[in-house]
């Protein structure tokens, strides 16, 4: 029977390809021990799961049975409450939220096992990677202000740093990375940050390619992955760009200033995502200056968060209405000195303050007059002091409170 040119196949040839008598193409190969090495098709599965070390992978990935997924490690703790071993993690934040400063943390506590912020390492000194898209400026006086501040010196082989390197997108870079992260022993890898190390990438469409590479790398190294990004114009406490930053990786730490309009604003890490564990988790810090920078430092939640929660914000009534009661409990005292307590108390900045300060000043509240202030070594100096003129001030913080 002949087959007309164009045409499919015979119904025997089909037959033959179904199942039928094996010819020279579809028999299956015999290995060097004479064993039957499966064939292309439904066989190239159980090829696959025999032969990890296959040069050409399956298309399929990883095929695993029960007894496969029980023997899959556990999740396991890296850095207490906060990071675990084999996860990828998006840390989004606005600019001045502490990103680098919450990442080099958590590399020198990493290479050196110094716990991070209270919290235990629980695995031996290993190296970190720092993949950094800015400028490295500022970068060695942060590390120095960390190894100052907890009284340690990193070896010099445990934070490796790796300047503008090729692009995020480029699959190159991933397969240079894995292997250098491997051959050094690094257990931890940080991206700083999404859009300087991928400009040419598309924030919501190539979002899931982004993370399911940081995630394979962090299975790689039997390590964490981190990546920070940036939140958006709109609400702060969710990353910029396509919602798979937030649905695909294994956790999400949010960092969020407790008034965003002060510099000097605590900062707030909460864990918004933990794909094996219990979320919710949230710490506050603050910037406490060493040596030629500043390293992080636990603080209390500040009182503009905690009226955040009930509805209100810190409203400069407030503000004005905190500074006159300080100086009801404490007269007489110096501009500088009311202002600096309220701020520290109140964790909102002094530069807020002082208008505050000041508007109570304009509206007679406060009155001024000749004192002293000691100075530094102690010795009073002549200052002007300040105490609320009860005439006027008197019902003014009657029925007022905050929260």
């Amino acid at each position: 029977m002949t087959t007309a040119k164009g045409s499919g196949p015979t119904p025997k040839s089909r037959a033959t390809k179904r199942g039928g008598a094996p010819t020279a193409k579809n028999r299956n190969p015999r290995s060097a021990d004479g064993a039957t090495e499966p064939a292309k098709g439904t066989n190239r599965l159980r090829y696959v799961r025999s032969d990890p070390e296959a040069k050409e992978p399956s298309k399929l990935g990883r095929i695993l049975s029960l007894t496969d997924l029980k023997e899959l490690p556990k999740p396991e703790p890296l850095i207490q409450g906060w990071l675990e071993l084999r996860t990828a993690v998006v840390v989004p934040g606005a600019t001045g939220t502490n990103k680098t400063f919450t990442i080099v943390g958590w590399a020198g506590s990493i290479a050196t096992g110094v716990p991070w912020l209270g919290h235990k390492v629980h695995i031996e000194p290993s190296a970190a990677i720092l993949v950094i898209g800015e400028g490295a400026f500022g970068l060695l006086s942060r590390i120095e202000a960390w190894q100052e501040h907890h009284g340690v010196e990193i070896p010099p082989d445990k934070i490796v740093t790796m300047m503008q390197p090729a692009s995020l997108s480029d699959p190159g870079f991933w397969t240079e990375l894995t292997d250098y992260a491997k051959d050094t022993g690094a257990r931890f890898v940080a991206f700083d940050t999404l859009s300087s190390l991928g400009p040419n990438l598309d924030e919501t469409k190539d979002a899931a390619q982004v993370i399911r590479r940081i995630s394979e790398l962090s299975v790689e190294i039997d390590g964490t992955t981190v990546l920070s990004h940036h939140t958006g114009w709109g609400p702060q406490d969710r990353a910029r760009g396509g919602s798979q930053f937030e649905a695909n990786p294994d956790g999400v730490i949010v960092l969020s200033k407790a008034d965003p309009e002060d510099e000097e604003s605590p900062v707030s890490l909460w864990r918004k995502k933990v794909k094996d564990g219990p979320s919710g988790q949230r710490l506050w810090v603050r910037r406490a200056p060493v040596g030629e920078s500043c390293v992080l430092e636990i603080c209390n939640e500040p009182l503009v968060a905690a009226k955040r929660k009930s509805g209100r914000s810190l409203a400069f009534e407030d503000l004005k209405m905190l500074v006159l009661q300080w100086i009801v409990d404490h007269p007489p005292t110096t501009k500088e000195s009311v202002c600096t307590a309220v701020a520290g108390e109140n964790r909102v900045g002094d530069k807020r303050v002082r208008p505050a300060f000041e508007a109570l000043e304009r509206d007679g509240l406060l009155r001024g007059k000749k004192g002293e202030k000691p100075d530094k070594n102690g010795t009073p100096r002549p200052a002007i002091v300040w105490e609320p003129d009860d005439a006027r001030s008197n019902g003014r913080l009657d029925g007022w409170h905050l929260g």
